[in-house]
C-alpha cells in the first residue's frame, strides 16, 4: 500500500507542466480604448510625422519601447469585432497598402508602452489618392464616418 502511494505521488509531482504566456488580442485591448471621431482636423498636413501617446506627451525616445505596436481596422464602431491586425514593425515606410480590408467603422494603434511612434500612420481613400488623415495618437479608438472619410489604404511615413 505504501509503495503504491509513493508511486502515485512520484507520478503526480514529477509531471512537468509547460505553459505559454497568453498574448492579449489587439482588438480585445482596443475595445477598451476611449472612442473619438477621426476627422478632417486630423489631416496629415496639419501634423508632424509622429504619432503621440495617449495623453499627448512623448517619452524619451531612447527609453521608449516603440514595439510592439499594432494597427487595427475594424468593421464595428468600437474597435472590438471583425478586425484586421497589422504589426507595425513589419510595415515598410512610404508604401501605400491598398484594399487589404473591407468596410471600416473604427481603427486604432495598440501600443502597450504608450510611448507614441516616431513616424506617422496615415489612412486614405483607395490607392492613397485624396485626403490622407493621420491617426493622431496611440491607444485610442478612432471612429470613421464612412460617408465623409472613405478609408481604403494606409501608409507609414517617417
Amino acid at each position: 500500500m505504501r509503495s503504491s502511494f509513493v508511486a502515485l505521488a512520484l507520478a503526480v509531482f514529477s509531471m512537468t507542466v509547460h505553459a505559454t504566456p497568453v498574448t492579449p488580442d489587439a482588438s480585445a485591448i482596443a475595445a477598451s480604448f476611449p472612442r473619438v471621431p477621426l476627422s478632417t482636423g486630423d489631416a496629415a498636413a496639419t501634423r508632424t510625422n509622429t504619432t503621440l501617446p495617449h495623453g499627448g506627451i512623448h517619452a524619451d525616445a531612447a527609453d521608449a519601447a516603440i514595439f510592439p505596436a499594432s494597427f487595427i481596422f475594424c468593421s464595428d464602431f468600437e474597435c472590438g469585432t471583425s478586425c484586421e491586425v497589422f504589426d507595425l514593425s513589419t510595415i515598410p515606410e512610404d508604401v501605400c497598402f491598398n484594399g487589404v480590408f473591407g468596410d471600416i467603422g473604427s481603427l486604432a494603434i495598440v501600443q502597450p508602452s504608450n510611448a507614441g511612434l516616431p513616424f506617422a500612420v496615415l489612412v486614405a481613400p483607395p490607392n492613397c489618392i485624396g485626403t490622407e488623415l493621420q491617426v493622431p495618437t496611440v491607444n485610442e479608438c478612432f471612429v470613421v464616418n464612412s460617408a465623409a472619410n472613405v478609408i481604403g489604404a494606409f501608409a507609414v511615413v517617417p
